[in-house]
């Protein structure tokens, strides 16, 4: 699949230059790679980001392809996704606004891992390849937050491959009601969309959503999704807690 045509790329800047910039500072400190930098590096690292809107269903990325830079979600949700010779489609990751995608490429050189969608119009700030590389080897300050951003992300995909490996279909399907719950976009995600984060099949989630209902964790009512018993969700989830 192609990248949409109708996508735009602005230098981050353009318009009222001050207001947006004092934006994507702000946004940018909020990212966790970023987290290590003072604010002289932020805002320099800001000049440098280029503005990119996004509409639904638009691929950002191309498991396979060679990575364009780094991204930073400022609105918007997206998924980092991965599909098997089969045509089954894995959900990775969902990324909400402050969220950041694209760094393995950038580090290792190879294609990206991973295909990315927006699951909704949104706005993204790409660091270019050549700027990423730059600041890395002018910043120790980021290579610091990058590793400590990608022993989070290592742990993330160690938690994945332990709830797909080990989970029951309808723990993984309460875990994520109560993992997308305390984000709030449960109930923006469709079945298919719940089905490809869990690693089973649609069908598979209505069944588990209804056995879910009906022994009192949840209520469901035109798709919508009501948590009633947090406490006894968690146990089916197979969550402990203190």
């Amino acid at each position: 699949m192609n990248r949409a045509e109708h996508s735009t790329s602005n230098p981050a800047g353009t318009g009222d230059r001050g207001d947006q910039q004092n934006a994507v500072a702000a946004l940018l400190r909020s990212v966790p790679v970023f987290a290590t930098l003072g604010d002289d590096q932020i805002e320099q690292l800001g000049a440098q980001m280029v503005r990119r809107e996004v509409s639904k269903g638009e691929l950002v990325t191309v498991e396979g392809q060679p990575a364009e830079g780094l991204y930073v979600v400022a609105s918007g949700r997206f998924k980092r996704f991965k599909i098997s010779p089969g045509g089954h489609e894995q959900i990775l990751k969902f990324l909400q606004p402050g969220e950041s995608f694209g760094e393995v490429p950038l580090l290792d050189g190879g294609p990206d891992p991973a295909g990315t969608e927006a699951m909704e119009r949104g706005i993204l700030y790409v660091l270019p390849r050549t700027r990423f590389e730059a600041l890395v080897e002018q910043s120790p300050e980021l290579a610091l937050g990058l590793i400590r951003f990608l022993a989070d992300r290592l742990r993330h995909f160690t938690q994945l491959v332990e709830d797909l490996s080990f989970r029951h279909r309808t723990e993984r399907v309460a875990k994520l009601v109560l993992e997308r719950s305390v984000v709030g976009d449960l109930n923006q995600l469709t079945q298919s969309d719940m089905a490809a984060a869990t690693g089973t099949a649609r069908e598979v989630v209505g069944r588990a959503l209804r056995e879910l209902e009906q022994r009192g964790a949840i209520h469901l009512e035109h798709g919508y999704i009501t948590i009633r018993h947090r406490n006894l969700l968690e146990d089916m989830a197979g969550i402990e807690t203190e």
